[in-house]
C-alpha cells in the first residue's frame, strides 16, 4: 500500500497562496521514514511545527537559532534521503489569479482545488504502481468537512478511470503526534514559501536540499482557465482535462513548477 500524508500552509488570510503538501511513499519506507523522524525529535517537548522551529516561538521560543537551523537541516537530510524513503509533492494555488478567473469564486475554492489536485494524483500514482493508496489529512476544524466532502465526490466519479479511482483506499485526519504529518508541515511550508518568494528571493535552502524527489505544483492562469472551460468549479472532474502532472517514478527538476503563469 501506498501512504501519503498531507498538511496546508498559506499567509495568515489565505489572499496570496494557498498550498496543500506532504509525504509519499510505499507502506515500508514511509515506516522507516517515520521511525528516523521519532528518533531525531524525540527530545522535543511537543510535535515538531516547521514555523515554530523557523521562527524561534512555541515550544522553541528558547532555543539559539542555531540550534533551530541544524534541526531543521537534519529533518531535510531525512526527506531528501539517498534511499528515496519518501516522495514530496504540493499544490499551491496563487489566490489572486484564482479570482482573476473565478471572480464569483467562494472564499474555499483555491483550497478546494489544491487538495482535489493531489487526491487525483495520488489515484493515478496507486495506478501507476499498481497498488492502494491511503491518504491522512491534518485534522483542523477548518478544513476537514471541506477535505472530507472533496474526497466523496471524487470517489463517487463515474467519468473517472475506475482503476485510478478504486485505488484510493480511504482517508483520515491526524494531529502533528503523527510523525509523517510534521514532515508534511515542513513540506507544504517550503512549497508556499517558494511560490510567495518567486521573484523576490532565490529559492530556500531546505527547498534545493529536497528538489530532486519533489514535485511541487504552482497553478498558473493557463491551467486555470483549462479548469474553467471545462466546469470547475462546479465540475470537479474538470481536472481530468489537464495531464497528470506528478510521476514519482521519474522525479525530475522541471517537476518542481508547472502550470507557471505566462
Amino acid at each position: 500500500m501506498i501512504f501519503s500524508y498531507f498538511d496546508d500552509s498559506s499567509d495568515d488570510r489565505r489572499d496570496r497562496f494557498v498550498a496543500t503538501g506532504g509525504v509519499v511513499g510505499t507502506e515500508e519506507l514511509v515506516a522507516i521514514f517515520e521511525g528516523m523522524w521519532i528518533a531525531e525529535t524525540k527530545h522535543l517537548k511537543s510535535p515538531f511545527r516547521s514555523t515554530d522551529c523557523e521562527c524561534r516561538k512555541g515550544q522553541f521560543i528558547n532555543s539559539t537559532k542555531l540550534d533551530c537551523d541544524a534541526l531543521i537541516s537534519n529533518l531535510v537530510d531525512l526527506l531528501s534521503h539517498k534511499g528515496n524513503l519518501v516522495g514530496k509533492v504540493a499544490s499551491v494555488v496563487p489566490v489572486p489569479l484564482y479570482r482573476e478567473v473565478f471572480p464569483d469564486c467562494s472564499v474555499d475554492d483555491p483550497v478546494c482545488l489544491s487538495v482535489a489536485h493531489l487526491i487525483f494524483e495520488m489515484g493515478r500514482e496507486g495506478k501507476r504502481q499498481n497498488l492502494p493508496v491511503k491518504l491522512w489529512f491534518e485534522d483542523s476544524k477548518r478544513d476537514r468537512r471541506l477535505i472530507t466532502r472533496v474526497y466523496r465526490q471524487i470517489k463517487s466519479l463515474s467519468s473517472w478511470n475506475g482503476v485510478e479511482r478504486e485505488m484510493l483506499s480511504g482517508i483520515s485526519f491526524g494531529d502533528k503526534t503523527l510523525a509523517p504529518l510534521q514532515a508534511a508541515d515542513l513540506v507544504a511550508r517550503e512549497a508556499f514559501k517558494a511560490c510567495d518568494n518567486l521573484g523576490i528571493r532565490n529559492y530556500r535552502i531546505p527547498l534545493k536540499r529536497m528538489w530532486e524527489t519533489s514535485a511541487f505544483v504552482l497553478w498558473g492562469r493557463d491551467g486555470l482557465e483549462i479548469l474553467k472551460a471545462n466546469g470547475w468549479p462546479s465540475k470537479i472532474d474538470a481536472i481530468l482535462a489537464l495531464p497528470a502532472s506528478v510521476d514519482f517514478r521519474q522525479r525530475r527538476r522541471d517537476q518542481t513548477i508547472l502550470f507557471a503563469s505566462k
